[in-house]
């Protein structure tokens, strides 16, 4: 069994959906139909009403150890 999205982790799904199926519109690039069908899945989620962080910079030290040194780490 899956854990439930977050909120954020939703309108990062919802962003990437909407332009994977811009992309196809556009005819920018093919995609299966088992990508598209995610892809709309994702469009689905309703937009986050605030901004995914402040804006402000933060420090490697204020970053939960899996995330410290890189994106590299995370994946």
């Amino acid at each position: 069994m899956t854990k439930p999205l977050t909120a954020e982790q939703q309108e990062l799904h919802r962003l990437c959906g909407e332009r994977i199926l811009r992309e196809h519109a556009q005819r920018l690039r093919k995609f299966t139909p088992e990508v598209l069908a995610d892809a709309r899945r994702w469009a689905a989620f309703p937009k986050l009403p605030h901004a995914l962080s402040s804006g402000e910079p933060v420090l490697d030290e204020q970053l939960p150890p899996a995330l410290r040194g890189g994106a590299l780490e995370v994946f």
